[in-house]
């Protein structure tokens, strides 16, 4: 009986811990994953709009992890079909991460797709209706009711993924989720950056005009006069000897013999 309660106990506890995701967690998450999806599913620009408005209600509808593939997720695989070519739509039928973008496990919501692709990286800019479109056009959607995209026609063009690899698409400016940067203008640049020197500019010195020894006032600087001093020469004093005549520093007299 103990057993039991106890896990009636961990049941409801784990169910208050669930949460419905916010509204600025679910658009960032509903823009990776639209992201990821227009780049490997090569979707044009008006489809990619289509599909971030349809993963945005999607992940806005979860509360519960039976939301997870209940009718909010049936709801958003007949809204993909309508947007999608044959071709897109069979492919992303093999890809789980997108077929099944969210789940719930270890009481917190888990995203496949983050096993595949680096965390804050996008590949393009964030769509047109990024902060117009708060999402809700499912609440009042019935079971039995068609698709609010059923007669999408998907227009040829160009997909983002051939732009991306040819360089004409732009990139955001900040890869941050929860702080997207303005949208940029694609502007390619076909300069060559200068190359830096290996030496350094030397700045050219300028001849200095003023006369030696004149400063401001035509005053003399004398610090700076050209008078020259004049350098006296000391030498050595002349030398007598005993006998009193004069001689040479250190030249000796000879001496002289005694006479018998």
């Amino acid at each position: 009986m103990r057993h039991l309660f106890a896990l009636i106990g961990l049941f409801f506890l784990s169910f208050s811990a669930m949460r419905a995701l916010p509204y600025e967690e679910a658009r960032d998450r509903a823009w990776f994953l639209t992201d990821k999806m227009a780049y490997e599913l090569n979707l044009t620009e008006e489809q990619y709009e289509r599909a971030y408005q349809i993963n945005l209600d999607y992940l806005l509808s979860i509360n519960s992890a039976s939301d997870c593939y209940g009718n909010y997720w049936t709801y958003r695989n007949l809204d993909l079909q309508c947007i999608l070519s044959a071709s897109q739509y069979s492919l992303f039928l093999t890809l789980d991460y997108f077929l099944r973008p969210v789940r719930w496990l270890r009481a917190a919501w888990y995203f496949p797709v983050f096993e595949h692709y680096r965390r804050n990286y996008f590949y393009f800019a964030r769509p047109h209706v990024y902060i117009s479109y708060r999402g809700g056009s499912w609440r009042r959607r019935g079971h039995n009711d068609p698709s609010p995209y059923r007669g999408f026609v998907v227009r040829p063009s160009t997909g983002m993924r051939d732009l991306y690899r040819a360089g004409h698409h732009r990139r955001p400016a900040v890869s941050r989720p929860g702080r997207p940067a303005p949208r940029p203008e694609y502007r390619p640049n076909t300069q060559r950056p200068p190359r830096p020197s290996a030496r350094p500019h030397r700045q050219e010195a300028r001849p200095d005009n003023r006369q030696p020894g004149r400063t401001f006032g035509n005053k003399r600087n004398p610090s700076t006069s050209t008078r020259t001093t004049p350098t006296r020469r000391f030498t050595a004093p002349r030398q007598t000897n005993k006998s009193g005549s004069a001689g040479r520093t250190g030249h000796r007299t000879p001496e002289r013999r005694a006479t018998r």
